[in-house]
Formats: C-alpha cells, sequence, structure tokens
C-alpha cells in the first residue's frame, strides 16, 4: 500500500501555520556574530589566567556564604 504526501500547510489548522519572516538584517546578524566572538574570546583569556582562578573562587564563596544564610534562616 503506498501512501501518498499530504501537503502539511492544507491539513493544519490556519493558528499552527508557520509564518514566514524576512530573514535577519546582515547588519543585526553581523553585530549578534561580532558579539559573540567576543565572548567566547573573553572566556578563552578569562579561563587561562588568574583572574579567572578568582572569580570562580568568588563565585564559591558566595553560593557557600548564601547557603550558610538560608540554612540559619530555614531552620
Amino acid at each position: 500500500m503506498m501512501f501518498r504526501r499530504r501537503d502539511l500547510r492544507s491539513t493544519l489548522p490556519a493558528a499552527s501555520v508557520p509564518v514566514e519572516r524576512e530573514p535577519a538584517s546582515p547588519r543585526f546578524s553581523s553585530l549578534l556574530g561580532a558579539g559573540w566572538r567576543w565572548l567566547v574570546r573573553l572566556n578563552a583569556r578569562i579561563d587561562d589566567s588568574w583572574v579567572g582562578d578568582l572569580l570562580g573562587l568568588a563565585g564559591l564563596l558566595v553560593g557557600f556564604v548564601s547557603l550558610l544564610i538560608m540554612a540559619g534562616v530555614l531552620q
């Protein structure tokens, strides 16, 4: 038995038909790409330096202190 291919748009209700959108402007997409590349470079630079270690230590200390405070409040 062979199945016929049906057009998906003809079987979906009107509310669920995908809306065709215009593509993002080249300026906006290049701006996003440039921002993403900047973040990746910054991450690589921080990850390989002592600044990254200090940021990690600060995050751990803040997390530990906040857990201690929450434990005291919830007790």
